[in-house]
């Protein structure tokens, strides 16, 4: 529900309430995907929880945790806030790094709870984090269950459960959640086997609890913990850089693209050098092997790029991506041939476009070679082309569909966790 609110054009900073939200959701008209196919995280799930709290106690959410969670723990200086006018002690003011030099406020009036809006404090994540050791609010059955990870129809488990996700890190068992929300960010990570907690609470929006988190944890249980891998690139002492010819570099430019996300690679060469654009952003590739290759100023973990030869064709890119969590992802890109529309292709996509499943109008318009969204809440950036249709915008992919002419019908829209949603064109440019 929080991305379909934002495509309509609602930001933190808006007053929403609860009814906006059941609003939108019942205009949805169909999943994501078939039930149990994929994993996606689902703040709808855990607020539609919440309103079945109220409507089964007959007590607003709020008042049914601080009675039967909260004070039974002792968790005095906690509570889940489903009022932006409250006056509340002691709150933190959210911040967002606002330009090189400064920081501005960044909080939200969003009134919908259940996937959020609890206001807590270090000790008291203590207070429920024991819990998980010796239960007071549920049994040592219910924790259990808590901890199942979930199974997909392949039979593949995912590593998520009942509001926890369970991993390991340097070879330790963990559970763990992480948040983030307007300029809140939070990490409550546990050692089940060493009985340690890491609670890490941050009033900033850029930053990354979950990276202290491990930080603190390495400093006390370090000596518990497997040895970290020296990097890729590293080698053995004394060997020169691996250098590959440009030629055999040049050889792999282009653009290649993961079916299964739909995210984008371009690779090209820059003063000698590999380089990648993505994410929105260009990243130098160093070369760890003939055929392997590091993402340079990769933010809070590692990506490297291993190349699966083809005769005869451009290599795909298998793109191995470790963050703070051990876990790694893995995306197979295949070489696609890029699609680069000119104005007249341009002209024909642009146009106003309306959708019944979040309820509101998008403008698109055709300037200087390039298409943009003029919509509330929406990036100014110009939509960048993929494959032919197909066009990407921070972590938006809009695909194009036609009719009998070469004119676009409407459009795909594919936010992450809201996928296929229906946009019919309305008015011609």
């Amino acid at each position: 529900y929080i991305v379909a609110m934002e495509l309509q054009g609602v930001q933190e900073e808006d007053y929403t309430t609860e009814q906006d939200a059941l609003d939108i959701l019942t205009k949805q008209k169909a999943a994501n995907f078939v039930p149990g196919q994929e994993y996606l995280y689902s703040n709808t799930g855990y607020f539609l929880l919440g309103v079945i709290v109220k409507r089964a106690s007959g007590q607003p959410l709020r008042e049914f945790a601080a009675e039967r969670i909260f004070a039974p723990l002792g968790m005095r200086h906690t509570q889940f806030n489903d009022s932006h006018t409250r006056i509340i002690p002691n709150r933190a003011t959210g911040y967002q790094k606002a330009d090189p030099s400064g920081f501005g406020i960044e909080m939200s009036d969003w009134e919908q709870i259940g996937d959020g809006s609890v206001l807590t404090s270090v000790e008291d994540l203590q207070r429920w984090d024991q819990n998980f050791y010796e239960p007071k609010v549920g049994d040592s059955r219910l924790v259990e269950t808590m901890h199942e990870t979930g199974v997909l129809n392949s039979r593949k488990k995912i590593g998520y459960a009942s509001a926890l996700m369970i991993g390991t890190y340097r070879g330790l068992p963990t559970v763990s959640h992480s948040g983030s929300w307007a300029g809140y960010r939070a990490q409550l990570l546990r050692f089940p086997k060493q009985h340690f907690s890491v609670a890490c609470l941050c009033n900033l929006g850029n930053a990354n609890p979950t990276r202290l988190a491990y930080k603190v944890a390495e400093v006390y249980l370090g000596d518990a913990m497997q040895k970290e891998k020296p990097p890729a690139a590293a080698g053995p002492a004394g060997r020169a850089p691996i250098t590959v010819p440009l030629k055999n570099l040049q050889a792999l430019t282009g653009t290649y693209r993961d079916p299964v996300s739909t995210d984008v690679i371009r690779l090209g060469v820059r003063e000698g050098k590999l380089v990648a654009d993505a994410d929105a952003r260009s990243f130098p590739l160093s070369a760890t092997a003939a055929n392997r290759f590091r993402f340079e100023g990769y933010e809070g973990g590692k990506r490297e790029l291993e190349l699966e030869r083809v005769r005869g064709a451009r290599p795909r890119l298998r793109v191995v991506t470790m963050d703070d969590e051990e876990e790694p992802s893995r995306q197979t890109f295949e070489p696609v041939d890029a699609w680069v529309p000119g104005p007249e292709a341009l002209a024909q996509l642009a146009g106003v476009y309306a959708s019944e499943e979040v309820g509101t109008t998008w403008r698109l318009v055709a300037q200087e070679g390039k298409l943009f969204v003029r919509h509330r809440g929406i990036s100014p950036k110009p939509l960048t082309p993929t494959i032919r249709d197909t066009f990407k915008l921070e972590g938006l992919q809009l695909t194009f569909e036609r009719g009998a002419g070469e004119g676009a019908t409407g459009f795909l829209l594919d936010a992450g966790r809201v996928k296929n949603l229906t946009f019919r064109r309305e008015v011609s440019p």
